[in-house]
């Protein structure tokens, strides 16, 4: 389950409510970086996140 996806902008916080699809494109701006928490992921939602991150599989199969 995602419980946490929070945008940091100069290390602040900003916002809090957006789709992992948002989350890709704010993650891209400068300065800013995107959290992410997963609270016992199912493989649906990991793949969710590898796909709209573009994240090497095994990478996600690592975390898994």
């Amino acid at each position: 389950m995602i419980v946490d996806c929070g945008l940091y902008r100069h290390g602040n916080r900003e916002r809090q409510e957006f789709s992992l699809s948002e989350a890709y494109d704010l993650a891209g701006q400068e300065d800013s970086f995107v959290w992410i928490g997963l609270l016992d992921p199912t493989h649906e939602e990991f793949d969710d996140v590898r796909k709209q991150f573009h994240l090497h599989e095994l990478a996600v199969e690592d975390a898994v």
